[in-house]
C-alpha cells in the first residue's frame, strides 16, 4: 500500500464456540469503506521428537463494500471471500531459530471449480 496507512480500525468478533474463540475472529474496517472480516475455523500444533514445532491455521476471509441499499440507489455488490492455510514450521538451531512458512489457497464453494479441486490447494506462496 505504498507506505499508507489504509486500516481504519480492528475489531475482535466474540463468537460462542465455549469461549475459545473471542480473539480468533476479527473485522477489519478500511479507508474507502471496505470491510473484511476473518474467521479461524481450525488452529492445530505440535511438536516433533526433533524438537521442530509445526502449526497450521486455516481461515475464511469475506471483503466487502460496506453499504446500505435502502440508503442507496445501487446494488451492493456481493462479497469476495477467500480460504486459506498457513503452515509454519520453527527449529531451534545453534545459530538461532530458522522456519518456513507456507500459505494455501483454495477455492471456496462459489467458484465454478470448487468440486474439480477437490479440496486441494490450489495456490501456494
Amino acid at each position: 500500500f505504498a507506505g499508507r496507512q489504509v486500516v481504519r480500525r480492528v475489531e475482535y468478533v466474540p463468537l460462542d464456540r465455549g469461549g475459545k474463540t473471542l480473539e480468533l475472529n476479527t473485522l477489519t474496517y478500511f479507508k474507502g469503506g471496505l470491510v473484511g472480516k476473518t474467521f479461524s475455523t481450525r488452529r492445530r500444533w505440535e511438536t516433533a521428537s526433533d524438537g521442530a514445532f509445526y502449526s497450521d491455521e486455516n481461515s475464511r476471509q469475506l471483503y466487502g463494500r460496506r453499504c446500505e441499499q435502502s440508503v442507496e440507489s445501487r446494488v451492493c455488490p456481493p462479497p469476495i471471500t477467500t480460504d486459506q492455510e498457513v503452515v509454519t514450521k520453527l527449529q531451534q538451531t545453534d545459530a538461532g531459530v530458522v522456519g518456513s512458512v507456507r500459505i494455501l489457497g483454495f477455492l471456496n464453494p462459489n467458484d465454478a471449480l470448487f468440486f474439480a479441486a477437490g479440496q486441494k490447494a490450489v495456490t501456494v506462496s
